[in-house]
């Protein structure tokens, strides 16, 4: 079965079916073939990418999360949950003053480019 994508408002969200990003609902359910699959892919990370544009890496995250533990994609799971560790990380760093806002924002810079990465090498539209 393809996937379905369509706009929807909302954070990250898994039900039996539904992976929601952001404003975009990928679900397992509808008709396949390779051109809807390539523009639905293409969709779903112009909204990941979106998030992280917004500042909101942790929403990006979890959203890619749900989605490679869909797509069974280990090594792509295993990556973004040690992005998000390294933000959690950062985050607690800067808040017990162990860490510079400067180093911080260099720090939040690099994991959001890794993510980036993550997205373009690992979601094929």
């Amino acid at each position: 079965m393809g996937d379905i994508i369509k706009s929807n408002k909302g954070n990250v969200v898994k039900d039996s079916n539904n992976i929601t990003i952001g404003n975009t609902t990928i679900s397992s359910a509808g008709p396949s073939n390779q051109q809807q699959s390539g523009e639905k892919a293409a969709l779903a990370v112009q909204h990941l990418k979106a998030l992280i544009a917004e500042d909101k890496p942790e929403k990006c995250l979890e959203g890619l999360k749900l989605f490679f533990q869909k797509e069974d994609n280990k090594s792509a799971l295993n990556t973004a949950v040690m992005f998000f560790s390294k933000l959690r990380e950062i985050e607690e760093r800067v808040n017990l003053s162990l860490i510079s806002r400067d180093q911080y924002s260099l720090d939040k810079a690099k994991v959001n480019a890794g993510i980036l990465n993550l997205i373009d090498n690992e979601i094929t539209p």
